[in-house]
């Protein structure tokens, strides 16, 4: 039986510059693929958010999860950061707000990163119709938009959330019941188990057995059994005395409790197990294919998987006829609506074939070729160490060039090449593209966000003031002039030229307050473009315009002297080499 369930477990769970990338085969795709940002990017990690156990959302709502510096932040499609990196856990947006952390606690944010419901939980999660839910002091319940508790945190666990459904299943002081939406409880928390909810009908345990009940809390079916199942086609699976049969939704027995292991019914037919091996029944309980498989799926499309004693597997149709040899390791077909992920029976290589059992892709990869991990029509292939992307026709679209490579979402994908990322986008192959242009900013455009900060600055030992921009220390050009630097500005130019002065006296500016004061990791006020160049020892760097004064990167200055970090009172310091 462990072996049954472990087979059966397995074969369900693996069920900025236009650069067009080269096709490297003779086929042609209708899907057309571009660099949209070079491989440069030093994340530690590009967050992968599974969303219902099935496709990984990197970008959701035109922004994605990565972690740099041990910190998470968010980049949108060009790899802007959009959100800084100043959190401890980070999921994606999900209905325009996601759950982040800060220390050991968690809140939600909007995309501009403003915070809308403060750092209050233990857990939270995404919302999804309206609603999330949340963790407090290890009891459960559910919040809306404005942080309001719809559902106050006092159970023990508590069931997802779903529009199509009315019901939430809770467990309190150890026993289990249903709550509606609005938190009114709907079948008290009697029950030792409650497992599944489906063609109007909910199992349950009690005192050691299981029946079933309606969504009022009813008993329809009594509790009589050592196990149950879900209905499926009007008929649930029950086990008795150590055997599993069928009843319908009356409870009358319609199929004998004589079989060791059971499947539900598709399309008619359910697949079972007895003596050690599996085959079909139909509602009548009579054997349509003989029990001669050593495992067996469920029937999708008119077909199904089933394996030999040696683990080979193909498939059968409905009348038991083999459609597709017993020659592969491993057959899936459940996610795709055309294509079966294949491995080859001796080695671990991977393809494609179509439901007549045609080769589509070859097996010849070193992963599942994927396509319902994509949004898109393509699969992620790998092979030696490289990475790709196929389409369903076998197309390579993408070559393999990259040490890793991640499914399409919102025709986005990131890739990896030595050792940095960068991003994908599938393109309209019937529109043309130009290189994408930069964009050109005026004096005084927002560029974003100066961030409230308690870190401090010193050169010398010396305070200078100093803001957060992009998540790190910026002090202003003509704070300079008192800390061992010049400072010239040439308006025919438009230069401010930053030299080092090592005669020079310090003049510290004085009563250096913090310049801004909210909380650490907010947004204070905007930073501005300038045409403005900053030059320091005749390189031009990076500079911006903050509350009307020139500004640097602190680090910008490395070139003379040495930083060091106090993490006790936050400060970075600037020690400057002598002459």
């Amino acid at each position: 039986m462990k072996k049954k369930l472990l087979a059966v477990f397995l074969l369900i769970t693996l069920l900025f510059t236009f650069v067009p990338i080269p096709v490297s085969s003779d086929n042609t795709s209708d899907i057309k693929v571009r660099v949209l940002v070079e491989p440069s990017f030093e994340f530690d990690e590009v967050v992968e958010i599974p969303y219902v156990g099935i496709i990984d959302y990197y970008f959701k709502d035109g922004l994605a999860v990565v972690k740099k510096g041990g910190k998470y932040g968010y980049i949108n499609k060009n790899g802007d950061t959009i959100i800084p990196f100043i959190y401890d856990a980070a999921v994606n947006f999900f209905e325009g707000l996601a759950a982040v952390k800060k220390g050991s606690k968690w809140g939600y944010i909007d995309k501009t990163g403003n915070i809308v419901i403060p750092f209050d939980y233990t857990l939270a999660l995404n919302f999804y119709d309206r609603y999330a839910k949340v963790r407090v002091y290890g009891k459960y319940g559910y919040i809306d938009k404005t942080g309001n508790f719809v559902i106050p945190c006092v159970y023990d666990e508590i069931g997802d959330l779903w529009p199509d459904g009315n019901l939430i299943d809770v467990k309190k002081d150890g026993k289990y019941g249903y709550i509606d939406k609005t938190g009114s409880i709907i079948i008290p928390c009697i029950y030792d188990e409650i497992q599944w909810y489906h063609e109007g009908l909910i199992t349950a345990k009690k005192d050691g057995k299981y029946g079933y009940i309606d969504e009022t809390g009813k008993i329809i079916i009594p509790f009589i059994y050592d196990d149950t199942w879900t209905f499926s086609e009007g008929l649930a699976a029950v086990k008795k005395d150590g055997k599993w049969g069928y009843i319908d939704e009356t409870g009358e027995i319609v199929i004998p409790c004589i079989y060791d292991w059971f499947g539900s019914f598709h399309e008619g037919l359910a697949d079972v197990e007895k003596d050690g091996k599996c085959g079909y029944i139909n509602k009548n309980g009579e054997v349509v294919i003989p029990f001669i498989y050593w495992l067996t799926g469920y029937f999708d499309d008119g077909i199904a998987a089933v394996y030999d004693d040696d683990f080979k597997c193909g498939f059968i149709n409905k009348t038991g006829k083999v459609v597709i040899p017993l020659e592969y390791g491993y057959c899936n077909y459940y996610y795709h609506d055309k294509l079966i992920d294949v491995e080859s029976y001796y080695g671990e290589n991977w393809g494609c074939i179509d439901k007549n059992g045609n080769v589509v892709i070859p097996a010849i990869y070193d992963n599942p070729v994927w396509f319902y991990k994509s949004e898109s029509e393509l699969a992620v292939i790998q092979k030696d160490g490289k990475y790709g992307y196929i389409d369903t026709s076998g197309n390579i679209v993408v070559p393999l060039i990259y040490d890793n490579a991640y499914g399409f979402h919102e025709d986005l994908a990131f890739v990896k090449k030595d050792g940095k990322w960068g991003i994908l986008e599938i393109v309209d192959p019937d529109k043309p593209y130009e290189p994408v242009k930069p964009v050109v900013y005026k004096n005084g455009d927002r560029l974003g966000n100066v961030l409230n900060s308690n870190i401090k600055t010193y050169i010398n030992n010396e305070q200078i003031p100093c803001y957060n921009i992009k998540n790190k220390a910026v002090v202003l050009v003509k704070d300079l002039k008192n800390y061992g630097f010049d400072v010239v500005y040439d308006n025919n130019t438009r230069t401010s030229a930053i030299t080092r002065n090592y005669s020079k006296k310090f003049t510290p500016v004085e009563n250096v307050d913090n310049t801004t004061s909210g909380l650490a990791g907010t947004a204070a006020f905007a930073y501005v473009y300038t045409d403005i160049v900053a030059v320091l020892g005749g390189k031009q760097i990076e500079s911006f315009n903050v509350e009307g004064n020139l500004a640097i990167f602190f680090e910008s200055l490395g070139d003379y002297g040495t930083f060091s970090w106090d993490n006790s009172t936050r400060s970075s310091k600037l020690t400057l080499r002598a002459e």
